[in-house]
């Protein structure tokens, strides 16, 4: 099996575990990705918001990647135009690693209300049994807000 030490952009916190999803896929397919999520917040000086700036900090820190997975949601914008604007920031950044992007259509966060478990577990219930009101698996694309609904 191919190992590849993968550096992982999210847009926060709740997004890091895309890395475990993303490793479970390549695994499936022969590769082993050691997944580094940065822990941009805690950085002096912060790193700024950008996809640029970030991958500019973190590879000051620690050049050693094989790959690099990128996430961003898409908001406002296409696929094509988040996927393009992860590609023009690597490309600035003189970064010529394999790259993958990850652009939900929603926010990521819309996919953690899928998870009661999870959810009961975080709000410190795990054995709950109260209606949650969690949309179903086919509405999930259709939640505008999900952080709100999340709180």
């Amino acid at each position: 099996m191919i190992r590849a030490r993968t550096l992982l952009l999210v847009d926060g916190a709740s997004d890091v575990p895309l890395g475990a999803h993303a490793a479970t896929l390549a695994r499936d397919h022969g590769v082993a990705l050691d997944v580094v999520a940065p822990p941009f917040e805690r950085m002096d000086p912060p790193p700024g918001h950008t996809v640029a700036g970030r991958l500019q900090r973190i590879l000051e820190i620690d050049p050693d990647f094989d790959a690099i997975l990128v996430h961003r949601d898409a908001e406002a914008q296409s696929l094509g135009e988040r996927d393009g604007e992860i590609h023009v920031a690597l490309a600035a950044s003189g970064v010529a690693l394999p790259r993958a992007s990850i652009v939900p259509v929603r926010m990521t966060e819309a996919w953690l209300l899928l998870d009661e478990t999870a959810i009961r577990r975080v709000a410190g219930r795990p054995s709950g049994t109260a209606d949650l009101g969690l949309p179903r698996l086919q509405e999930i694309e259709t939640i505008v807000d999900p952080k709100k609904m999340l709180r």
